[in-house]
């Protein structure tokens, strides 16, 4: 008859003695002396807990074997092979029960090995009693391990002194009287700060990382950033001072008890922090598929409102040391528009977008809505808590309806509800008296965008250039008109502003370009066909603005 063995071990510990290759022996020591065929096929459970019956899921050595038994993969009667009842199961006396059940009514003989005891089908009352006993000690010993777990955790949280391994920005001293807390800011809270700034202008964690490496700012780890470790970066609450006991079991980590204030000395103002989880936010909601070009040099400003005549994304391409714009779907064949010279776009921003129709738009919101925006941001970040907390006692409501989660779950939707109507009326009392942002700073933002460098100041530029412009535009086409030999003869622009659509055409291109550094190359166009006075309406309109003395 064959028997199947179960071996597991619930820590990394275990993991490095003899726990698997002691289980494995007593298996095969019992097979010999009872002419059993040991089958090569096992179930093992590495490093997972039973008393949490994580072990009973289906990706799990216990959970599998229930499965193929259920399913008559396993051919019965057979022998399951255990080292004790506590590796079977920890689980509360009736969950452990229920699992031996399960497994002998399928005809399977449960044998403990180090006591050579049997569990069958027709086990009489004294087994039965005994395997209850033995299951309910073990569940108990796990319980009284966890308790005493929590409680060495209550005790180092309640005397705020958790581990000695500090953020990286931080350095530790102990036993210093001047220093109670036992942390100090060192040399790297000023890299913290400078990642948060680049952030807070719109810069993303990859182009962080590359002004990072190019100039050569120390890591924590001594080699190169990487984009992964600046994003945790951005979202670790740790640089406000904030720390969040948790216990990890079964690789996840679980939080315990509240977070503790203030438990570390702050890197950054809680300010920067919410502006920059608030844009990280932001980008993530309008996140797109689109290819709109290189992410690392912004060089694209039209990269999220800028569009093809045809509908599709306008892509920056270089083709022989020139910047074009170009239809990403002529790169499949789904659209016979060619590339745009970039310069074309840089001269329509320096002639038209710099007119007082669009200067007079761009504006800035004075101290008070300055002061305004930051409790939004703050309000908005609440409530993106709130609706994750939310969502999660929704989720346990559909298997427990206990009433203090049902009047949590009452109190967090009247919370969002106010919070929300606090929100906008926060956004109506913004006022409208603000200062416009003067030409030269407009002039000189433009001047940094599309400089040849690529340094910090050149990328903050396009970024605050490209969210100008989103917020200027409803949509912005671009698009350009060949002759019959692939001649570019002009270029066309179509935007929205306000809700109207306005029209422009360039002069020939790119000839224009080429001799065009003083020159004006694009006019307002309209569809309507111009109006042609007659000789006796010129000479009227001339009478109107005739001055008699």
């Amino acid at each position: 008859m064959l028997a199947y063995s179960y071996k597991r071990f619930s820590s990394k510990h275990q993991a490095q003695g003899h726990s698997i290759e002691r289980q494995t022996k007593l298996a095969e020591d019992y097979c010999k002396s009872n002419s059993l065929e040991l089958s090569t096929l096992s179930f093992e459970d590495l490093g997972v807990s039973a008393w949490t019956e994580a072990n009973t899921k289906e990706d799990a050595g216990l959970g599998q074997f229930l499965s193929v038994l259920e399913s008559g993969a396993i051919k019965t009667p057979c022998y399951l092979l255990v080292e004790s009842l506590d590796r079977l199961s920890r689980a509360k006396i009736k969950v452990a029960m229920n699992q031996l059940w399960r497994i002998t009514d399928y005809d399977v003989v449960v044998v403990t090995l180090l006591d050579q005891k049997t569990y069958t089908k027709d086990m009489d009352f004294t087994d039965f009693l005994m395997a209850g006993l033995i299951m309910e000690r073990s569940h108990e010993e796990s319980q009284t391990k966890s308790k005493r777990l929590k409680a060495a955790w209550a005790k180092k949280r309640s005397n705020q002194d958790m581990h000695s391994k500090a953020p990286f920005w931080l350095d530790r001293i102990k036993g210093d009287p001047d220093r109670p807390d036992g942390y100090y800011l060192n040399k790297h809270q000023a890299t913290v700060q400078r990642v948060f700034e680049m952030a807070s202008d719109g810069l993303g964690h990859y182009t962080i990382t590359g002004i990072l490496n190019k100039e050569q700012v120390p890591s924590p780890t001594a080699r190169d950033w990487n984009g992964s470790s600046v994003s945790k970066l951005l979202r670790y609450r740790q640089v406000i001072g904030e720390y969040q006991p948790c216990t990890v079991e079964n690789k996840v980590a679980t939080p315990i008890g509240d977070t503790i204030k203030d438990y570390y000395p702050s890197a950054i103002s809680k300010e920067l922090f919410n502006k920059v989880q608030l844009g990280i936010n932001q980008r993530l909601k309008k996140y797109k598929t689109h290819t709109g070009g290189s992410t690392t040099t912004h060089r694209n400003v039209l990269r999220d409102v800028g569009r093809c005549s045809c509908g599709k994304y306008l892509s920056l391409v270089k083709k022989r040391q020139r910047y074009y714009l170009q239809c990403i779907g002529s790169r499949s064949g789904l659209c016979s528009i060619r590339a745009i010279q970039m310069d074309a776009f840089e001269k329509f921003l320096r002639q038209y977008f710099m007119s007082p129709i669009f200067h007079n738009h761009w504006v800035s919101a004075d101290k008070a809505n300055a002061d305004i925006d930051i409790k939004i941001n703050k309000l908005k970040l609440e409530q993106d808590e709130s609706n994750k907390a939310l969502r999660g006692l929704l989720s346990v409501i559909e298997t427990n309806s206990n009433p203090l989660i049902l009047q949590k779950v009452s109190e967090l939707s009247e919370r969002i509800t106010e919070r929300s109507k606090t929100i906008a009326e926060l956004e109506e009392s913004k006022g409208t008296g603000n200062k416009q942002q003067s030409l030269y700073e407009t002039s000189k933002l433009i001047d940094l965008a599309y400089a040849i460098e690529d340094e910090p100041e050149n990328l903050t530029a396009r970024v605050k250039l490209k969210q100008l412009l989103n917020a200027t535009f409803d949509y912005f086409e671009m698009t350009r008109v060949d002759s019959d030999n692939g001649k570019a003869l002009y270029y066309f622009i179509e935007l929205g502003f306000n809700g109207k659509p306005l029209k422009y055409k360039s002069i020939d291109a790119p000839t224009a370009l080429q001799n065009a550094n003083k020159r004006e190359i694009w006019f307002a166009w309209s569809d309507k066909p111009r109006i042609k006075l007659t000789e006796e309406q010129k000479r009227a309109v001339i009478e109107q603005f005739r001055y008699y003395p």
